[in-house]
């Protein structure tokens, strides 16, 4: 089925709906929980691999160390989007935008004052946990931040929350309403 301007009759989103953040939004507070365990795997699997291929790389990739380290920086940062980043995204979202930007605009604006409330804990966590010395703390810090901000901001607006929104709307929303109906 094809988009419907009627969102009762919506049973299928785009890739483009979910850009501009026109998706089926969690209902609930357990599929809220799904749709923010599905944002933080994303974003965590995709700044592991940008961090450590792209920012430090490594003279031998290990993927087993990178596959072992998703269950750390996974909770990590599910508890850092689950204890403030999140209502503290979309309260500073509200201040900011008092009703004058919509779709792509929004989206956009949203996902900037998350990257700029997730990604200087992340790194700092992260370079915490690369064992640099004390002394190094601040030079590691000033220059992963950069990189990883604009990359964040990058793979987070454009494939990773809308394609959660996608995943979430068209295969999680209907699976849950079939189980519904089932239970």
């Amino acid at each position: 089925m094809t988009r419907s301007e009627n969102p009762e009759q919506r049973t299928r989103y785009s890739y483009a709906d979910c850009l501009r953040g026109d998706f089926d939004p969690p209902a609930s507070e357990g599929e809220s929980t799904l749709f923010q365990t599905l944002f933080v795997i994303g974003m965590a699997v995709t700044m592991i691999l940008f961090v450590n291929v792209v920012v430090h790389p490594a003279a031998t990739l290990d993927p087993l160390a990178l596959a072992a380290s998703f269950p750390l920086w996974f909770c990590i940062a599910f508890t850092v989007r689950s204890l403030f980043a999140n209502r503290l995204s979309f309260w500073l979202f509200d201040k900011l935008n008092p009703g004058h930007l919509e779709g792509v605009g929004a989206s956009a604006l949203l996902v900037l004052v998350n990257v700029c409330i997730m990604a200087p804990v992340m790194c700092a966590i992260g370079v915490t946990l690369s064992g640099a010395p004390a002394a190094a703390f601040l030079g590691a810090y000033a220059t992963t931040l950069p990189l990883a901000a604009a990359a964040a901001y990058a793979f987070c607006f454009l494939a990773v929350r809308p394609l959660v929104m996608l995943v979430f709307s068209d295969v999680c929303k209907p699976l849950i309403a079939r189980l519904r109906q089932a239970g």
